[in-house]
């Protein structure tokens, strides 16, 4: 009873959500919750079923109370790993099994994909299931039972002190150096960081309060006094809106692919390598950890929950490091 009650709450919402924000959405669940509290509901039956086909309506559901949580790209991520073991399996959401998933994992592997690609595609259909569990839509998540795909850990991507100056010393405008220590200094994550407002900085401090791309949290994040400078500069006397903008008129906001190519652009002055936003977020950890910065503190200007994922990914420890501690203590 209480299932079918979800469930019509649900369509409900599903229906509205195109025509009313966010607030208003979650106002119009709590009405609904309060309307139906004392409502009894059954089903009216009109034919014998032996298997539920409502797959679709499940990650609808899913997409649409987990937007405000999520990012849409990850959401999308999530939803692409989900279809892709539906359309493999072809069994309904609380029938798959940890066999299914783990015969499609074997199937991923064989069409060629890499242990990291195939482990995310594990940890995307297990975050939807443990959401369908809490909710009791499913009894278990049938993910905690696949073991994780071994992987061989890779060197943290990064730049040295030599290439950071060799990349800094290629940019010919203000943008570009605005956007080159912005992103070195801030950490920020490219989407996280154009969201910025100029009204957001202040200039005496440096602090910018952000919302997380991720996790949909405020940080603060930190300019130091290079990019303080150079962001004053570029933003001349402009005094409200977006920080980042295009050349031309009407001067709008930038895009994640914009920054990318501009970044592309002063790489291809002095080196090969490829150099993107993600490596300056690496890259502005490990200089911290190397300074003496602690993963706690790190962990918590990258924006991250679990300070795991920062030691792993972003803060790398480097040979030169190693070698002095070795000869302090040996």
């Amino acid at each position: 009873m209480e299932c079918l009650k979800d469930n019509i709450i649900n369509e409900v919402m599903l229906k509205m959500q195109f025509n009313i924000d966010s607030l208003q959405l979650k106002l119009l669940e709590k009405s609904l919750n309060v309307v139906l509290y004392n409502v009894d509901v059954v089903k009216m039956e009109t034919e014998l079923s032996t298997q539920l086909d409502d797959n679709e309506y499940l990650l609808n559901v899913y997409q649409m109370r987990r937007r405000n949580r999520l990012a849409d790209n990850t959401i999308e991520q999530y939803m692409l790993s989900m279809k892709g073991l539906l359309t493999f399996r072809n069994k309904n959401i609380r029938e798959i099994t940890h066999n299914d998933i783990d015969f499609y994992l074997d199937y991923l592997r064989m069409k060629g994909n890499n242990p990291v690609s195939i482990d995310n595609v594990r940890r995307n259909i297990s975050a939807v299931y443990t959401w369908f569990r809490k909710q009791e839509i499913v009894q278990a998540n049938p993910v905690e039972r696949v073991e994780r795909q071994k992987q061989i850990k890779k060197p943290i991507d990064h730049l040295s002190g030599i290439e950071v100056e060799q990349i800094r010393n290629a940019c010919e405008t203000e943008r570009e150096h605005a956007i080159f220590e912005g992103l070195l200094s801030t950490m920020c994550r490219v989407g996280e960081l154009l969201t910025i407002k100029i009204e957001d900085i202040d200039f005496q401090t440096g602090d910018i309060l952000i919302l997380g791309e991720k996790n949909n949290e405020y940080r603060t994040v930190f300019l130091n006094d290079k990019a303080r400078l150079w962001i004053k500069s570029y933003i001349g006397n402009r005094t409200e809106g977006d920080v980042f903008v295009r050349d031309k008129k009407p001067y709008k906001c930038l895009t994640e692919e914009g920054i990318r190519f501009i970044l592309k652009k002063i790489a291809k002055r002095v080196t090969d390598r490829r150099i993107y936003p993600h490596l300056l977020r690496k890259t502005g950890a490990t200089a911290y950890k190397e300074k003496g910065c602690s993963l706690e503190s790190i962990s918590k200007m990258l924006g991250h929950s679990n300070v795991a994922v920062t030691e792993r990914w972003y803060a790398k420890t480097s040979t030169e490091s190693l070698r002095i501690e070795h000869r302090k203590y040996a």
